[in-house]
């Protein structure tokens, strides 16, 4: 019995975990964005030219923040994938 309780709280630590790394690629994917967006409103007041600003950051951020979010769907996937193959 006390083997079950284990394994309720395992998965709900796991799902957690899961939940926390969706909301941490959500929050990369606005705050890359909202980067992105405010380097060329900033590029149109100032009237300079575009190699003079570096986004690069915030393109990573976009990058790191769409795999943290599709993780979880992986993850999800690849467990209904396995449970109707067997």
């Amino acid at each position: 019995m006390a083997f079950m309780s284990i394994l309720v709280m395992m998965a709900a630590i796991i799902g957690i975990i899961i939940a926390i790394l969706g909301f941490l690629g959500v929050c990369l994917l606005v705050i890359g964005g909202t980067g992105i967006a405010m380097n060329r409103k900033y590029a149109k007041l100032t009237q300079t030219k575009k190699r003079a600003l570096n986004s690069v950051h915030n393109a990573v951020s976009i990058i790191l923040g769409s795999v943290l979010v599709l993780f979880p769907v992986g993850y999800l996937i690849y467990g209904i994938i396995s449970v109707a193959l067997k």
